[in-house]
């Protein structure tokens, strides 16, 4: 169990963080140049029905209930719509939007 200056000094260290990267958003305005690239960027060519291959998997390993989630772009073949965005852990898909808009739930 953490004692009461650690969880103090991580949960300053965190709001100093979040403080620091907000105040240089807010001073360094983004250039065009700045805005064509992207922070992260997750590329595959997947075309399985539930492939991971063009995915992120986000895993909490405290969890006890043992699911992980995906986001997943889709493409011809896969259970998500071709060029469309899903989220969905081991289950289901529980949020799926098409490339023109259109969503669904659960």
């Amino acid at each position: 169990m953490k004692s009461l200056v650690e969880t103090v000094f991580n949960r300053n260290c965190a709001l100093a963080l979040a403080f620091v990267a907000i105040s240089m958003v807010a001073t360094h305005p983004a250039s065009a140049e700045e805005l064509k690239g992207s922070w992260a960027h997750v590329s595959g060519s997947d075309n399985q029905p539930n492939g991971s291959v063009a995915s992120v998997e986000m895993t909490n390993t405290a969890s006890t209930n043992d699911k992980d989630w995906w986001a997943r772009v889709g493409a011809t073949a896969t259970n998500t719509p071709d060029g469309g965005f899903s989220l969905g852990n081991d289950d289901a898909y529980w949020f799926v939007i098409t490339y023109n808009g259109n969503f669904g739930l659960g």
